[in-house]
């Protein structure tokens, strides 16, 4: 298992249809339009793949390699989009449309007569108490739309986020590089959903059941993918004894941070107090040499203004011959005092 090991609150292992599923969340750099996701799968994922895994990122992380992570200071939403935000349910579990920039962003992408007629169909089912009209008629584009909440990692908690492009074209590209099947994935606290998978065998609703409770996590965990490795039943024991001995030592050194971090500034201040006299002496070196240095500057400075003074009079005068064998003289003797 490496360093690898389940967010708080995560189970490593759970059981699905009778099979044990080991899930390790892998942590990466935040990841921007600057990445390509498939280099960053190889950088952190590579060295824990083994036969068999089956390697999950999230929807978000892919979308934004493609730049589809929108700042919320470039969208302007219009009219529309603002009276539109009015009617949306507003979900303690996330943004969704529920403001006038991610509105605006599923009018772009949906179009504005399907998503005025989502609405409509929306507003009937409401007559009969019923949720999720909306976005069924939406379509997946207008519901995969992301916007900042709380604890949406920064920089993205100043972000609009679109779904994926092209997500099975996407985990195809992700399995040539690990090795191993692959899957694009958007799930969260609520539910989940397999976008996009590089394989056709591969089974969709049973992915989703492994995943279901969101290992990678829904915000600061910077676990934006991972593996899923299929263990015997009777290794599920040993599994999560190392989790929870990883766990406590894991917790044991952080309680340590703050004495190591004391230590190190006794240390430190330890050090300091034993280069002061040095330190004293240098300066004090360093001071007499600049206070000669400006001594010297001094007088170079003045013999180089006599000179001056010299070839000016001689000039008046029209001695210049005598005059510019002085002038050279103060000349070379300020030469020799700057020397």
């Amino acid at each position: 298992m490496s360093q690898l090991k389940p967010n708080d609150g995560k189970k490593a292992v759970v059981e699905v249809d009778g099979a044990h599923y080991l899930r390790l969340p892998i942590r990466t750099h935040v990841i921007t339009d600057q990445d390509k996701i498939e280099d960053v799968a190889v950088k952190y994922a590579k060295e824990h793949v083994r036969e068999g895994d089956i390697f999950f990122v999230s929807e978000k992380a892919v979308a934004c390699t493609q730049r589809r992570a929108i700042p919320l200071e470039e969208i302007h939403p219009r009219k529309l989009a603002r009276f539109l935000t009015k009617f949306v349910y507003k979900s303690p579990f996330g943004i969704g449309l529920g403001m006038p920039e991610t509105m605006e962003m599923a009018l772009r992408e949906c179009g504005v007569p399907r998503i005025l007629f989502a609405a409509g169909v929306s507003a009937i089912g409401k007559l009969f108490r019923q949720r999720g009209w909306f976005y069924k008629i939406a379509g997946y584009k207008a519901e995969s739309i992301d916007g900042p909440t709380p604890n949406t990692l920064p920089p993205y908690n100043r972000y609009v986020v679109l779904g994926p492009a092209e997500p099975d074209e996407v985990a195809k590209s992700l399995s040539k590089a690990l090795g191993i099947r692959a899957c694009v994935v958007d799930i969260n606290d609520l539910a989940g959903r397999i976008l996009g998978a590089s394989h056709t065998s591969m089974n969709r609703d049973t992915l989703v059941k492994i995943l279901k409770d969101n290992p990678l996590g829904q915000s600061a965990q910077q676990t934006p993918m991972g593996l899923i490795r299929k263990v015997d039943a009777e290794d599920v024991e040993t599994i999560e004894a190392a989790v929870k001995t990883a766990r406590e030592a894991y917790e044991e050194a952080e309680s340590a941070i703050p004495t190591a971090t004391d230590a190190a500034k006794e240390a430190m201040a330890e050090a300091a107090r034993e280069a002061a006299p040095n330190v004293e002496k240098t300066t004090q070196a360093a001071a007499e040499t600049v206070k000669s240095a400006a001594e010297t500057a001094k007088a170079a400075s003045e013999a180089q203004k006599m000179a001056e003074t010299v070839i000016d009079e001689a000039m008046a005068s029209k001695s210049m011959p005598t005059a510019t064998q002085a002038a050279k003289e103060a000349i070379e003797e300020a030469s020799k005092i700057q020397e």
